[in-house]
């Protein structure tokens, strides 16, 4: 826009700092992006999600008769221990899809009438905390080259 002079304020000084601003703000972005470490943490959760299923297929004979304790307790453990194992979750991951599968699965959990208006609440807020960087991400640029452009 500099370059053929296209926008009433690209002349002036702040276009400068708006440029400084936002190449450290893509370069703090993109640091952050890789500080999550999404394919090591894909492969921490296929690994754990394969144990857990190794895990339900060990518990299937029980599901039609009643379990003793003891072997509750045994399988218990033994959850806990793959879930330590690979620490792939935390509560802030996970709580939308919890709330959903409770909604999914009536046959376990009876929700009817505000609840279930306030759990599905819930999930939009937990599903749009997850991402709320984007629009806002989006909202910064446009207003910038609203400004540049027209202001």
């Amino acid at each position: 826009m500099q370059a053929y002079t296209l926008g009433k304020n690209i002349n002036s000084n702040l276009v400068g700092l708006i440029q400084v601003f936002s190449s450290i703000a893509v370069l703090v972005y993109s640091l952050l992006i890789e500080k999550n470490n999404y394919s090591n943490l894909s492969e921490k959760m296929y690994s754990c999600a394969s144990e857990l299923g190794d895990l339900k297929q060990k518990l299937k004979p029980y599901f039609t008769k009643a379990i003793q304790l003891e072997i509750y307790e045994e399988f218990r453990k033994e959850y806990y221990q793959i879930l330590k194992l690979y620490e792939t979750h935390s509560s802030n991951d996970f709580r939308g899809d919890y709330f959903r599968a409770k909604l999914e699965m009536p046959e376990f959990y009876s929700i009817k009438g505000m609840d279930w208006w306030i759990i599905k609440l819930t999930i939009f807020i937990a599903y749009f905390m997850d991402f709320i960087s984007y629009p806002i991400v989006l909202f910064c640029l446009g207003w910038v080259l609203w400004w540049l452009w027209f202001g």
